[in-house]
C-alpha cells in the first residue's frame, strides 16, 4: 500500500511538473511574440516615417531635376539644401539622395556621393520593371556609397509601364540599428536580433560583431515571411551559440526586416 501511495504521488508530481513546464513555455512564447511585435512596430515606425519624407521629396521634384552633372549650379545648390533639410528632420538617417533613371545619384543632402551609381537590387538589371512602392534593403560596406553598412529605404518614380525614371533614397546607418536594439535590456542567455528576409543579421543584443552583415542560418522552425504582416513562435536551438530558446519573430507589412526575441529555455524552466 505504501509503495502504491508513493507511486501515485510520484505520478501526480510528474504530471504536475510536466503541466507546469508546458504552461511556462506557453507563457514565454506569448511574451516573446508580444515583445517582437512591439519592437517590430517600433522599428517600422522609423521606416514608415522615412518613407513619408521620401514621398515629400519626390513630390517636390520632377525628372528634369534629376540630371548629372547638373549644368545649373544654383539649381544644384537648391537641391542639396532641400535634401539636407529633409535629412536633418530624421535623426536616425545618415543621408537622403535622389537618383536618375540610371540609378546615378544627382544630388545628396550631406555626403559627397554625387555621380555614384546606386547598387540597389532593382538597379542591377537595366530597363527592369520596378514598383513605385517603397524598397528596404541591406547594403554592406563594400557596396555602400557612404562606405558604411546601411539599411536603404527608397521610393521610385516610374512610368505606367513600370520603367524607372528616378527616385529618392535614405540611408539608415546600421550602427543606429545596433544602438537601438542594444537599448533593450536582456537577461543572460536571452537574445534580440534583427534580420532581413535573406537571413542577413543586421543587429543583435548581445552583439556578435563578426556575425553582423553575414547570412546566418535561421533556427529550425522559423517560418519564411512574405510581404504581409506576420508573427510566429517556436522552440529551437540557436545556430549561433547552440542554446535552446523560446522564440517569437515578427515583421510588419511591406518591410522586409524581422525582429526576433529569444528567451533561454533552460533559464525559463530553472525553477
Amino acid at each position: 500500500m505504501m509503495l502504491l501511495a508513493f507511486a501515485l504521488a510520484a505520478g501526480w508530481l510528474a504530471l504536475d511538473l510536466s503541466g507546469s513546464r508546458d504552461r511556462i513555455i506557453e507563457e514565454r512564447s506569448r511574451l516573446a511574440a508580444q515583445k517582437s511585435q512591439f519592437m517590430s512596430q517600433w522599428f517600422g515606425t522609423t521606416i514608415l516615417t522615412t518613407d513619408y519624407v521620401l514621398r515629400d521629396v519626390l513630390g517636390r521634384i520632377s525628372t528634369d531635376d534629376l540630371v548629372y552633372p547638373d549644368p545649373d549650379p544654383d539649381h544644384f545648390q537648391r537641391m542639396r539644401a532641400m535634401l539636407a533639410e529633409k535629412t536633418a528632420s530624421l535623426p536616425a538617417i545618415l543621408d537622403i539622395a535622389v537618383y536618375n533613371k540610371d540609378c546615378v545619384f544627382t544630388a545628396t543632402g550631406s555626403r559627397p556621393v554625387d555621380g555614384f551609381r546606386s547598387r540597389q537590387v532593382f538597379c542591377a538589371t537595366p530597363d527592369a520593371k520596378v514598383s513605385s512602392d517603397s524598397y528596404v534593403q541591406y547594403m554592406p560596406t563594400e557596396k555602400s556609397a557612404s562606405k558604411r553598412p546601411v539599411i536603404l529605404i527608397s521610393r521610385n518614380l516610374v512610368t505606367q509601364e513600370g520603367r524607372l525614371v528616378g527616385g529618392a533614397l535614405a540611408a539608415l546607418d546600421l550602427d543606429q540599428a545596433q544602438e537601438w536594439i542594444a537599448d533593450f535590456q536582456v537577461d543572460p542567455h536571452d537574445v534580440l536580433a534583427m534580420v532581413d528576409i535573406q537571413g542577413i543579421l543586421l543587429a543583435r543584443n548581445p552583439p556578435i560583431p563578426d556575425a553582423i552583415g553575414t547570412i546566418t542560418p535561421p533556427p529550425p522552425g522559423q517560418p519564411a515571411f512574405g510581404s504581409a504582416r506576420a508573427s510566429a513562435t517556436f522552440v529551437a536551438v540557436s545556430p549561433l551559440d547552440g542554446r535552446e530558446r523560446i522564440f517569437g519573430v515578427s515583421k510588419i507589412e511591406q518591410i522586409p526586416v524581422a525582429i526576433i526575441v529569444g528567451f533561454d529555455k533552460a533559464s525559463a524552466l530553472a525553477e
